[in-house]
Protein backbone atom coordinates (compact mmCIF):
# COMPACT_ATOMS: atom_id res chain seq x y z
CA UNK A 1 0.00 0.00 0.00
CA UNK A 2 3.04 2.08 0.62
CA UNK A 3 4.76 1.32 -2.41
CA UNK A 4 1.53 1.68 -4.31
CA UNK A 5 1.00 5.07 -2.68
CA UNK A 6 -2.51 4.66 -1.73
CA UNK A 7 -1.46 5.82 1.61
CA UNK A 8 1.13 7.87 3.72
CA UNK A 9 3.97 7.09 5.86
CA UNK A 10 2.70 9.22 8.27
CA UNK A 11 -0.30 8.37 8.25
CA UNK A 12 0.60 4.49 8.94
CA UNK A 13 2.73 6.50 11.83
CA UNK A 14 -0.55 7.88 13.25
CA UNK A 15 -1.88 4.50 13.79
CA UNK A 16 0.71 3.23 15.97
CA UNK A 17 -1.40 4.34 18.85
CA UNK A 18 -4.48 2.43 17.98
CA UNK A 19 -4.01 -0.32 15.90
CA UNK A 20 -4.96 -3.99 17.43
CA UNK A 21 -4.65 -7.47 15.57
CA UNK A 22 -8.78 -7.00 15.85
CA UNK A 23 -9.27 -3.75 13.68
CA UNK A 24 -5.70 -3.32 11.03
CA UNK A 25 -7.48 -4.29 8.19
CA UNK A 26 -9.92 -1.81 8.67
CA UNK A 27 -7.79 0.56 9.48
CA UNK A 28 -6.08 0.12 6.28
CA UNK A 29 -8.69 -0.23 4.32
CA UNK A 30 -10.36 3.13 5.91
CA UNK A 31 -6.70 5.41 4.97
CA UNK A 32 -6.64 4.50 1.60
CA UNK A 33 -6.77 8.15 -0.44
CA UNK A 34 -7.44 10.08 2.31
CA UNK A 35 -5.73 13.21 3.90
CA UNK A 36 -4.39 14.22 7.80
CA UNK A 37 -7.46 15.62 8.75
CA UNK A 38 -9.61 12.49 6.91
CA UNK A 39 -7.56 9.86 8.72
CA UNK A 40 -7.61 11.13 12.21
CA UNK A 41 -11.64 11.45 11.91
CA UNK A 42 -11.85 8.14 10.70
CA UNK A 43 -9.20 6.92 13.46
CA UNK A 44 -11.69 8.04 15.87
CA UNK A 45 -14.29 5.99 14.77
CA UNK A 46 -12.59 2.82 14.35
CA UNK A 47 -12.84 1.02 17.98
CA UNK A 48 -10.15 -1.80 19.08
CA UNK A 49 -12.11 -4.99 17.61
CA UNK A 50 -12.52 -3.35 14.46
CA UNK A 51 -15.93 -1.94 14.73
CA UNK A 52 -16.35 1.38 12.54
CA UNK A 53 -18.82 3.76 14.45
CA UNK A 54 -21.39 6.23 12.55
CA UNK A 55 -19.65 9.64 12.02
CA UNK A 56 -21.80 11.20 14.32
CA UNK A 57 -20.79 8.71 17.23
CA UNK A 58 -16.69 8.89 17.72
CA UNK A 59 -14.25 8.26 20.54
CA UNK A 60 -12.60 10.40 22.86
CA UNK A 61 -9.70 9.27 24.33
CA UNK A 62 -8.50 9.81 27.87
CA UNK A 63 -5.65 9.25 29.28
CA UNK A 64 -5.04 9.58 33.39
CA UNK A 65 -2.35 8.96 35.92
CA UNK A 66 -3.77 7.24 39.43
CA UNK A 67 -1.64 7.39 42.61
CA UNK A 68 -1.57 4.19 43.77
CA UNK A 69 -5.02 4.55 46.38
CA UNK A 70 -6.54 5.64 43.26
CA UNK A 71 -5.27 2.43 41.72
CA UNK A 72 -6.51 0.58 44.32
CA UNK A 73 -10.26 1.92 44.80
CA UNK A 74 -10.40 1.28 40.67
CA UNK A 75 -9.32 -2.11 41.22
CA UNK A 76 -11.70 -2.88 43.96
CA UNK A 77 -14.46 -1.48 42.05
CA UNK A 78 -13.37 -4.02 39.12
CA UNK A 79 -13.24 -6.79 41.75
CA UNK A 80 -17.10 -5.45 43.04
CA UNK A 81 -17.94 -5.71 39.71
CA UNK A 82 -15.87 -8.90 38.64
CA UNK A 83 -18.51 -10.89 41.47
CA UNK A 84 -21.60 -11.41 38.15
CA UNK A 85 -18.66 -13.53 36.67
CA UNK A 86 -16.94 -11.73 34.19
CA UNK A 87 -13.98 -8.80 35.46
CA UNK A 88 -14.94 -5.74 33.70
CA UNK A 89 -12.33 -3.71 31.76
CA UNK A 90 -11.61 -0.13 33.27
CA UNK A 91 -13.80 1.41 30.58
CA UNK A 92 -16.77 -0.23 32.16
CA UNK A 93 -15.63 0.13 35.04
CA UNK A 94 -15.54 3.76 34.52
CA UNK A 95 -18.98 3.82 32.64
CA UNK A 96 -20.85 2.16 35.59
CA UNK A 97 -19.20 4.50 38.33
CA UNK A 98 -20.00 7.55 36.05
CA UNK A 99 -23.53 6.57 35.21
CA UNK A 100 -24.58 5.68 38.75
CA UNK A 101 -23.11 8.72 39.83
CA UNK A 102 -25.51 10.83 37.16
CA UNK A 103 -28.64 8.44 38.25
CA UNK A 104 -27.72 9.67 42.31
CA UNK A 105 -26.83 13.12 41.77
CA UNK A 106 -28.41 14.61 38.25
CA UNK A 107 -31.58 17.26 39.71
CA UNK A 108 -33.27 16.08 36.75
CA UNK A 109 -33.05 12.64 37.62
CA UNK A 110 -33.72 13.12 41.58
CA UNK A 111 -37.00 15.60 40.72
CA UNK A 112 -38.53 12.61 38.85
CA UNK A 113 -37.85 9.83 41.52
CA UNK A 114 -39.34 12.47 44.32
CA UNK A 115 -42.63 12.17 41.56
CA UNK A 116 -42.72 8.82 41.12
CA UNK A 117 -42.45 8.88 45.26
CA UNK A 118 -45.06 11.28 45.64
CA UNK A 119 -47.48 9.70 43.50
CA UNK A 120 -47.01 6.35 44.92
CA UNK A 121 -47.53 7.79 48.65
CA UNK A 122 -50.63 9.66 47.50
CA UNK A 123 -51.93 6.72 46.18
CA UNK A 124 -51.40 4.69 49.19
CA UNK A 125 -53.05 7.33 51.29
CA UNK A 126 -56.24 6.76 48.95
CA UNK A 127 -56.35 3.26 49.73
CA UNK A 128 -55.81 3.40 53.80
CA UNK A 129 -58.54 6.10 53.82
CA UNK A 130 -60.87 4.33 52.49
CA UNK A 131 -63.74 2.49 55.29
CA UNK A 132 -63.28 -1.15 55.49
CA UNK A 133 -66.18 -3.32 55.57
CA UNK A 134 -66.67 -5.87 58.24
CA UNK A 135 -66.63 -8.91 56.52
CA UNK A 136 -65.32 -11.35 59.55
CA UNK A 137 -67.28 -12.57 62.77
CA UNK A 138 -64.59 -11.93 64.30
CA UNK A 139 -64.30 -8.02 63.19
CA UNK A 140 -67.87 -7.99 64.30
CA UNK A 141 -67.46 -9.47 67.61
CA UNK A 142 -64.72 -7.33 68.21
CA UNK A 143 -66.72 -4.04 67.28
CA UNK A 144 -70.04 -5.51 69.74
CA UNK A 145 -67.12 -5.75 72.59
CA UNK A 146 -66.27 -2.26 72.07
CA UNK A 147 -69.39 -0.63 72.05
CA UNK A 148 -70.60 -2.72 75.04
CA UNK A 149 -73.42 -4.42 73.24
CA UNK A 150 -74.72 -8.00 74.73
CA UNK A 151 -72.62 -11.29 73.47
CA UNK A 152 -75.84 -13.79 73.22
CA UNK A 153 -77.23 -12.29 69.88
CA UNK A 154 -77.09 -13.80 66.64
CA UNK A 155 -75.27 -11.58 63.96
CA UNK A 156 -75.61 -11.43 60.17
CA UNK A 157 -73.09 -9.80 58.30
CA UNK A 158 -73.90 -8.79 54.35
CA UNK A 159 -70.13 -9.45 52.52
CA UNK A 160 -69.39 -7.94 49.33
CA UNK A 161 -70.89 -9.76 46.41
CA UNK A 162 -73.92 -10.89 48.31
CA UNK A 163 -72.50 -13.42 50.90
CA UNK A 164 -73.99 -13.87 54.13
CA UNK A 165 -72.44 -14.93 56.82
CA UNK A 166 -74.06 -15.29 60.64
CA UNK A 167 -72.08 -15.94 63.64
CA UNK A 168 -73.44 -16.65 67.42
CA UNK A 169 -71.83 -13.83 68.97
CA UNK A 170 -72.09 -15.98 72.00
CA UNK A 171 -68.81 -18.54 70.88
CA UNK A 172 -66.70 -15.33 70.93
Amino acid sequence: MLEAGEIKASHVEMMHAVITPANHNVLLEGIKGKGRREVEAFMRRVTAWGEVLPENEVQVEVKMTLTSEEAAVLERAREILAAAGKVPAVKAVLMKALTELVERRDQVKKAERAAARAEKTSAARQMVSRPRAQTSPHSAFTSLRRYGMPYDCEIEISAPGGMQMAADARSG
